[in-house]
């Protein structure tokens, strides 16, 4: 009934307890799991050896070419993809599963919050404040709800964009072309929920039960800079194939974000220096000018630096 892919480059300590969790989850369904690694360096025998799982190396190609690989080699009708930070219960496969019986043609995107290990070793900082202010905590504060709908005793929103853990039948899946192996390393998620909605599919967001993520990204300001920088570098390719407008920015504010970039670990500092409830409005402030310059740069760049903030 199920198979289930998971790409990785083992980029944090969690990878190992994910696919334990995946395994046990899954085991009334026989689940084939697929785990495709991104990165020669790590060693396939560092993995829990478990049956059911198996593990194959796809160096360098990225995520969507990880993707298309493991559902490639999934073996039954159903496939769920997630990231390698997501900690699955049995519940909730239990009602994506139930939801997509009924649901055939459409995909079930899962909700998340951030899994309590992460979210304490940032709790009670102006980052986290900031990060629960704008609703980065979790999935649904970052969706909008087109429409709502309910199915037994679960409610699911439609919604625009897919991310993270979402469930869809293989044949959909192929029907819809898989992933463009192009986007290497972000944006691959939006340009598939394009293509599934233009082929009359829809993305349904199933709010309750919830995953937890172990976005440990998130526990740095400088890796999270970072990754905002990484994904907007992605954004070029979608305006050389016409899938949206280029960005225009004004000279003043090319001269402020260029200006200001080579000072970026300064305003950090002063981040870190002012981690006061009273300084909130201020630190809000910097830390949107921050991620304005990681966006403009990855933009700009459109390159590998985009790794590093």
């Amino acid at each position: 009934m199920l198979s289930v892919v998971i790409p990785t480059i083992a980029r944090h300590p969690y990878v190992s307890e994910v696919i334990k969790q995946i395994h046990r989850a899954t085991a009334d369904y026989g689940a084939d799991i697929w785990v495709i690694v991104d990165n020669k360096q790590v060693d396939l025998e560092d993995f829990p050896k478990l049956d059911r799982v198996h593990y194959c190396y796809n160096e360098g190609k990225g995520v969507s070419a990880a993707r298309n690989l493991g559902a490639k080699k999934a073996k039954h009708a159903f496939v769920l993809f997630m990231d390698d930070d997501m900690w699955v219960e049995k519940p909730l496969l239990e009602a994506g599963l139930e939801c997509l019986k009924r649901f055939y043609k459409d995909c079930i995107l899962f909700n998340w919050d951030i899994h309590p290990k992460i979210e304490e070793k940032i709790k009670g900082t102006n980052f986290h404040r900031f990060l629960q202010h704008y609703g980065f905590l979790s999935l649904e504060g970052k969706v909008r709800c087109k429409k709502s709908l309910n199915y037994k005793e679960w409610t699911l929103c439609e919604v625009e964009g897919i991310g993270g853990i979402y469930l869809l039948s293989k044949e959909r899946f192929w029907e819809v072309g898989g992933f463009d192996e192009a986007f290497v390393f972000g944006f691959e998620d939006w340009d598939f929920a394009r293509r599934f909605r233009d082929k009359g599919g829809r993305i349904l967001l199933l709010l309750m039960p919830k995953v937890l993520h172990y976005e440990c990204h998130i526990t740095d300001l400088v890796r999270w800079l970072a990754r905002k920088k990484q994904v907007m570098a992605c954004q070029r390719l979608l305006e050389e194939r016409g899938l949206q407008q280029p960005i225009r920015y004004s000279w003043l504010k090319r001269w402020i974000l260029e200006g200001l970039y080579p000072f970026r670990y300064v305003l950090i500092k002063f981040v870190r220096w002012l981690d006061s409830p009273f300084w909130d409005r201020v630190t809000f402030g910097l830390l949107h000018l921050l991620i304005a310059m990681a966006l403009y740069r990855g933009y700009q760049r459109g390159d590998r630096e985009s790794w590093r903030f």
